[in-house]
């Protein structure tokens, strides 16, 4: 795609008054002199993971998945066109992945060594946990 059409695209996404909050933040950041890098995870593992040799294409599989967008080890993996199986203990969470990961295989349980866990979710449900029962 040439570089005009993305360019309008991109001020389109604009339009949408929650994309301004990311926009000023990359604005500061890299004065929009030089490309940036855009990991969703929290500590950068998806970049990592596509920096290695032979990495373009792949599958995972997310323990813990939590959301498909926010705090996102394989959201950038998605759509690079990878897929693969996202597994999350609270409920209330795989409808977003069934919305947004087609292509993805969204369970709703939790994995360890017992049969039963009490899960307790906070008001952050990113630091929600199981405990067994």
């Amino acid at each position: 795609m040439n570089k005009i059409l993305r360019f309008i695209k991109a001020l389109f996404k604009l339009f949408n008054p929650k994309a301004w909050g990311p926009f000023v933040e990359v604005a500061e950041v890299s004065g929009f002199d030089h490309a940036v890098s855009i990991s969703w995870s929290q500590g950068g593992e998806d970049l990592a993971l596509l920096s290695l040799p032979g990495m373009e294409f792949g599958s995972y599989l997310d323990i813990g998945a939590h959301h498909p967008s926010r705090f996102s080890v394989t959201r950038h993996l998605y759509q690079r066109g990878w897929s693969g199986v996202n597994v999350e203990a609270n409920s209330a969470l795989i409808s977003e992945f069934n919305k947004q990961r087609n292509r993805d295989v969204n369970l709703w349980n939790a994995v360890g060594p017992d049969l039963n866990y009490d899960l307790t979710i906070f008001e952050e449900p990113a630091i929600s946990t199981v405990n067994n029962t």
